[in-house]
């Protein structure tokens, strides 16, 4: 679904929602903490991708990646979901909603910090951090930074 609607869309447009613009498209590639260091011979991480909706609906597509050379297969495992934005503390905005499977909802709930509007200069610029929780496993906690290099002003 989504990557028919990404490869339909010039990355790069601005909406804004109140004060604060959201970038169109925007990708992360996201680890189990910030102090990863991918190789570059080997790099296996969860690709978080967003697409703004109309209003404060945001699609979000979340797939398991491997680049590189590695001799290790990783299932794709890719999963699409709807999220509505709000606002959280120190001009964060956070993404809550669930993933869809064939037939609708599947249960699996997530919950995304976007920081890249924070105002208080206690996370890293650009960072994101997504837990996923699930009806029989435990919660997923990722974290990584934005890699599009688009701003909100």
């Amino acid at each position: 679904m989504i990557k028919s609607l990404v490869s339909a869309v010039a990355v790069g447009f601005i909406f804004s929602s109140g004060a604060v613009a959201f970038p169109y498209i925007s990708k992360a590639k996201l680890y189990s903490s910030l102090d990863t260091k991918p190789s570059p011979y080997c790099d296996i991480h969860t690709q978080l991708t967003l697409l703004r909706m109309e209003g404060d609906s945001v699609s979000v597509h979340l797939e398991e990646k491997v680049i590189g050379i590695c001799e290790i297969y990783i299932a794709p495992n890719p999963r699409d979901g709807v999220a509505t934005l709000s606002d959280a503390p120190c001009g964060s905005k956070t993404l809550k909603g669930q993933f869809l499977r064939m037939g609708g909802l599947n249960g699996d709930e997530f919950e995304i910090t976007d920081h890249r509007t924070r105002l208080c200069d206690d996370l890293p610029a650009g960072m994101v951090e997504m837990s996923v929780k699930n009806e029989i496993g435990p919660v997923q906690n990722l974290v990584g930074i934005f890699e599009d290099g688009l701003e909100q002003k």
